[in-house]
């Protein structure tokens, strides 16, 4: 029997990348799932891709910045596929800056995304998951949720720090309502963002050479990492961080 059939899923942040494709491997597996982003049409390309598919899917705005968007998303998921049984909390931006020239607005606009969006989406997804004793919510952290990879990364780095921290807090609370909060932490993913980031000399090539594995990972590695951890051969695993890093933490 397939664990995710005619489970709701949301994915935050699922229009490109790690996201998208978390959406689509949870809808090959029978799930209907809501993708909802501030660039909607982003993620109704995801969802779009889910249709063709025979799946069941939609797309969504949302700034999980706010908690009125996050309250609306809520209620949409709610009323058009009903109440969210398995969340991946995605979302998420960064900046470039050494802490001495770093913007106030830019730092806060970080924070605001990374661990605020992140406290607002659990906020008002723990609740109806307590009154039905069950559900499972993965975040995507980062490597910098554990150490200081680049320098100017000091947003970005502090954000992920305060991403790990309120995971492992709701894992605690939401454990005795039979409720899984648990994390993944990706390091160098071959996405869009990371082919454009220069912080590395190589590109791609230059982050693999960094790495045990010698290769950057693929958007579908974290994606099914994401899917062990919401199925039920992780029942007992709560407030745990899974590193989907080709052995870069174990440096």
């Amino acid at each position: 029997m397939n664990a995710f059939k005619d489970r709701v899923v949301l994915v935050t942040g699922g229009g490109t990348g790690i996201g998208r494709a978390t959406a689509l491997a949870f809808a090959k597996q029978g799930a209907h799932v809501a993708i909802a982003g501030r660039t909607v049409s982003f993620c109704a390309e995801t969802a779009k891709m889910i249709l063709d598919a025979g799946g069941i899917g939609f797309a969504v705005a949302c700034d999980v910045g706010s908690e009125n968007d996050v309250m609306n998303l809520m209620d949409d998921v709610e009323r058009r596929l009903g109440v969210v049984d398995i969340a991946f909390l995605n979302a998420g931006v960064g900046t470039a800056s050494a802490i001495v020239d770093q913007d106030i607005d830019a730092f806060e606009a970080v924070m605001r995304t990374n661990c605020t969006g992140l406290m607002l989406c659990m906020k008002h997804l723990l609740r109806p998951m307590y009154e039905r004793r069950s559900g499972c919510i993965v975040n995507n952290l980062s490597v910098h949720a554990h150490r200081t990879i680049l320098e100017g990364t000091g947003a970005y780095t502090a954000s992920k720090h305060a991403a790990l921290a309120l995971t492992k807090a709701a894992a605690v609370e939401a454990a005795p309502y039979g409720v899984r909060v648990n994390a993944v932490s990706p390091g160098p993913i071959s996405t869009e963002m990371l082919a454009r980031s220069s912080a590395v000399s190589g590109g791609l090539e230059g982050w693999a050479e960094r790495l045990p594995m010698k290769r950057v990972g693929e958007p579908n590695d974290v994606a099914q990492a994401v899917l062990w951890l919401s199925s039920p051969q992780a029942s007992f695993l709560t407030g745990a961080v899974v590193p989907v890093d080709g052995g870069f933490l174990a440096l």
